[in-house]
């Protein structure tokens, strides 16, 4: 990159701007990514990890859970007719 165009830079966007973005690209370089985020393989993350409530990590479970669920999105099936005018 031009000298003009990192002044160019600056100036349009701010010394604080520019400052990060030096940064990040210092942090990008160095791996650090690559440190602290390894790859990993899909079997290595099971779902029954990562939720509150290991069953749901089984679809039928899941299923069955928000099935049974009192709140619904946005609104009840039942309701779809009346909502549905309201998007015409």
């Amino acid at each position: 990159m031009k000298f003009s165009h990192t002044f160019d830079l600056v100036k349009h966007f701010g010394v604080g701007w520019a400052v990060y973005r030096a940064w990040h690209s210092l942090v990008q370089r160095s791996g650090h990514y690559r440190r602290k985020l390894p790859l990993k393989q899909w079997d290595e993350l099971p779902l029954s990890k990562f939720i509150e409530n290991p069953q749901l990590a089984e679809p039928q479970q899941l299923i069955e859970y928000r099935n049974n669920l009192r709140e619904r999105f946005l609104f009840e099936t039942v309701h779809r007719d009346g909502w549905n005018t309201q998007f015409e």
